[in-house]
This record gives structure tokens, C-alpha cells and sequence, in this order.
């Protein structure tokens, strides 16, 4: 019993743990070239437009993987889906907020295409 209490306490502490560090670390914002907070705003029919970057590349990513096991039988959206997700790839990792923001939403637009045509849902 005392062991079982022992263990219940050593959680409650690193949940308690957990949640301070949590609340010390300020929430991440992207900023374009000029340093001024960007706001994903942009519309599109397939994403919603609050997501942020790294949910919508997590988004856009989780979406090609299941585009992919029917690129042969698309093989043109599936290119053009591939040449949006490079260029947002690319621009994504060197912190051109606004280019790859733009660009995963093209290839989104187009992972979205084999999809629907598949009647697959992501």
C-alpha cells in the first residue's frame, strides 16, 4: 500500500512539474522577414485558415502520405502536389513564413484532388 501511495505521489509531483514548465515557455509565434507577427489568414476550400504553420504542415504531410498510395493512378495532381509540398518544404526550413504557408496550401489543394477522387478520407 505504502508503495502504490509512494507511486501516486511521484506523479501528481511530475504532473505538477510538467504543467510549470509548460506555463514558463512562451507560446511560439511566427514572424515574417520584418519581424512583425504574421496571421495565417490566407483562405483556401481544403484548410482551414487558423491553422498554424506547423499544423499545417503536419496536416499537409499526414494528407500525402495517404495521396501516395494512389499517385499512380493520379499522376498529375500528384506531381503538382509535389513540386507545392518542395517549395514549401524548402521555405519552411529557411523561415519564409508567408511563401511556405502559400505553398502548403497548394499542395494540399492538390493531395486533396487524389483523395476525394479515391473517396479516401484523411
Amino acid at each position: 500500500m505504502k508503495y502504490i501511495i509512494g507511486l501516486y505521489i511521484v506523479a501528481l509531483s511530475a504532473l505538477a512539474a510538467c504543467g510549470e514548465k509548460a506555463a514558463e515557455k512562451p507560446a511560439a509565434q511566427a514572424e515574417n522577414s520584418s519581424g512583425e507577427v504574421f496571421k495565417f489568414n490566407k483562405t483556401s476550400h481544403s484548410v482551414n485558415p487558423q491553422y498554424t504553420l506547423y499544423g499545417l504542415r503536419h496536416l499537409v504531410m499526414n494528407n500525402r502520405t495517404y495521396a501516395k498510395k494512389y499517385a499512380k493512378k493520379h499522376p498529375e495532381q500528384w506531381a503538382a502536389g509535389e513540386e507545392h509540398f518542395r517549395r514549401a518544404e524548402n521555405a519552411f526550413q529557411t523561415d519564409q513564413v508567408e511563401a511556405a504557408d502559400e505553398a502548403f496550401r497548394s499542395a494540399m489543394e492538390q493531395y486533396q484532388v487524389i483523395l476525394k477522387a479515391e473517396k479516401v478520407q484523411g
